[in-house]
């Protein structure tokens, strides 16, 4: 989904018309899922014309990945200072972030969303894992190409050990859930950010 730099003299009103779309469409996926929602009701919903909201998203999967994408970052928190931190606590906080993220209710009711539709939308699977899982694997892979710890570890290898990473944080509690019951605590969650940095620490040779 388009964003505006903050060159354009007019990106405070796009800015501001692009978290009503994305607020929008948020509760109308909700609401009616994939196949209920249609462009022209999110452009309703928003107060905004449909040449507005093709603006801004070209299509309702282009929409749909934005929305996903938003339920699974803080979009208005600070970005931390990563120069400020050691490569184990930055990993571990991404490990508290994405299990946090992966288990809030928000985005727990877009999978339901997503799981209720697939046969008649096969696109939808792969636009949330990339809006989840591929999200959090490019901010960890620039996170250790970035690294001191990992400069002497191939771009093949930084890929692979992101994609561990992530599988270590997603055991049978996120099915649990998903069915709507009691998923991990943060007690549970804490430990698996823990057992995931290690292991992926090990997997660059360093302690």
């Amino acid at each position: 989904m388009k964003t505006w730099t903050s060159d354009n003299p007019k990106a405070g009103l796009l800015e501001r018309k692009r978290a009503a779309i994305l607020a929008a469409a948020r509760r109308q996926f909700l609401a009616h899922g994939y196949g209920g929602t249609s462009m022209e009701a999110v452009a309703d919903d928003a107060g905004v014309s449909i040449m507005t909201l093709y603006r801004h998203a070209q299509s309702k999967d282009e929409l749909f990945a934005a929305v996903v994408g938003i339920a699974c970052h803080d979009a208005d928190a600070p970005p931390p200072d990563l120069s400020q931190m050691t490569l184990a606590e930055i990993l571990n906080g991404i490990a508290t972030m994405f299990q946090h993220k992966l288990s809030s209710p928000e985005t727990l009711a877009l999978l339901r969303a997503v799981i209720a539709e697939q046969d008649r939308f096969p696109d939808l699977a792969r636009i949330a894992f990339d809006g989840i899982a591929g999200q959090f694997s490019v901010f960890l892979e620039t996170v250790l190409a970035g690294a001191r710890e990992a400069a002497a570890t191939s771009p093949a290898r930084r890929t692979a050990l992101a994609g561990e990473f992530i599988d270590d944080l997603c055991g049978a509690d996120t099915l649990r859930a998903l069915l709507g019951l009691p998923g991990s605590s943060p007690a549970q969650q804490a430990a698996r950010a823990d057992a995931a940095t290690v292991k992926l620490l090990a997997g660059l040779g360093t302690r």
